[in-house]
């Protein structure tokens, strides 16, 4: 009884299904605490309004990686096989690499407000949430029309 190439033996079913738990569990926690942390009037985080909304959009882009990427992977590994059929297979694969490239677009936005406050200390305590969520826009959209592009 020779199971086919795809399928994982217990042992490594085990290991994936563990790694899936732990980061779905730090991913989720962390990312909430964030946002719970930093939305309200009274936030409890103490940087500038770019900063902080940028930091904001990164955590929802990593909340929703978590759940297109580390739900139905646990799932299938539960039922050693893929159970969401081919349609959703393919939104949640587009999803998922708009929702990571999108993160990866804001940390680089984090990284050059960041480096714009060092440079211009005066200016970033007049920056605004409304423009670090044009710049939080301006990068969700890039990321989206360059997807459209590559046609992914």
């Amino acid at each position: 009884t020779t199971r086919p190439a795809w399928r994982l033996g217990d042992f490594e079913r085990y290991i994936w299904s563990v790694w899936c738990v732990v980061s779905g569990t730090v991913c989720v926690t962390g990312n909430t605490l964030l946002l719970y942390s930093s939305l309200g009037r009274r936030s409890r985080i103490k940087l500038d309004k770019v900063t902080l909304t940028l930091m904001q959009h990164v955590a929802v882009a990593d909340l929703g990686g978590a759940v297109v990427r580390i739900v139905p992977k646990l799932s299938s590994l539960l039922a050693q096989d893929w159970i969401y059929g081919d349609i959703l297979c393919r939104v949640l694969s587009s999803a998922g690499r708009f929702l990571f490239g999108a993160s990866h677009q804001l940390i680089a936005g984090l990284s050059i407000s960041k480096l714009t406050c060092l440079q211009f200390p005066m200016q970033a305590r007049n920056r605004s949430r409304r423009s670090g969520g044009l710049v939080a826009g301006a990068l969700w959209s890039y990321q989206a029309a360059l997807l459209v592009l590559l046609r992914v």
